[in-house]
């Protein structure tokens, strides 16, 4: 399943991709600080949302 995506699997976003040891999109979104830090927000507001 995709980190970026909850619910999807991997792929969609880059065609050939099985998961997030091989999907540049994922590498992007955490090697990038500010990025990183809006996803980790996001899921956490999920999380808080799911209770």
């Amino acid at each position: 399943m995709c980190p970026l995506r909850p619910g999807d699997p991997c792929g969609l976003c880059v065609p050939g991709a099985d998961g997030p040891h091989n999907c540049p999109t994922v590498r992007l979104v955490l090697e990038d600080p500010e990025m990183r830090e809006m996803w980790l927000a996001k899921k956490s507001e999920k999380r808080a949302a799911a209770k």
